[in-house]
C-alpha cells in the first residue's frame, strides 16, 4: 500500500496525529475502528500511543493489528479464529471471544499462552 491509500484510509477511519514508517502507520493517540462492519483491520499499524478498539466487527483474525499499544485493547465481539498477530499491549485488554472466552483481566503474554493452550487442546 503507497502513503497515499494510507492517508486516504486514515481519513476515512479518522485516523490522527499518525505517522508511517515502513509501511506502518504508528499513532499518538487513540485509534477506533469499532461498529464498522470490518472483517480485516484496514490498515498495518505500529505503534499506538493511547488505545486501539477494533470491537464488533466480522474479524477473524488481528493481521494488521498494532505491534505495541501503550494504553487499552478492546477486540471483543469479533469472530476470531486465532491471535496469532495478538499485539504487546501494556493497558487493560479485553477480547471475550466465544471461541476462547472471557481473558479480560490478562497480560498480553498471558493471553498468548491461554490461546496456545486453548488451541493446543482443540
Amino acid at each position: 500500500m503507497n502513503p497515499s491509500e494510507i492517508i486516504k484510509i486514515c481519513d476515512e477511519y479518522n485516523i490522527v496525529n499518525y505517522f508511517i514508517k515502513n509501511n506502518l502507520v504508528n499513532v499518538i493517540g487513540d485509534v477506533d475502528i469499532s461498529y464498522r462492519n470490518l472483517d480485516e483491520i484496514p490498515l498495518n499499524f505500529g505503534y499506538i500511543n493511547g488505545g486501539f478498539n477494533c470491537s464488533h466487527n466480522n474479524l477473524k483474525t488481528l493481521k494488521g493489528a498494532p505491534k505495541y499499544i501503550k494504553g487499552y485493547f478492546n477486540c471483543s465481539h469479533n469472530d476470531l479464529e486465532t491471535l496469532e498477530f495478538f499485539p504487546d499491549c501494556k493497558g487493560y485488554i479485553h477480547i471475550n471471544n466465544p471461541c476462547y472466552g472471557e481473558t479480560s483481566n490478562m497480560t498480553s503474554k498471558q493471553i498468548r499462552l491461554h490461546y496456545k493452550l486453548k488451541d493446543i487442546l482443540k
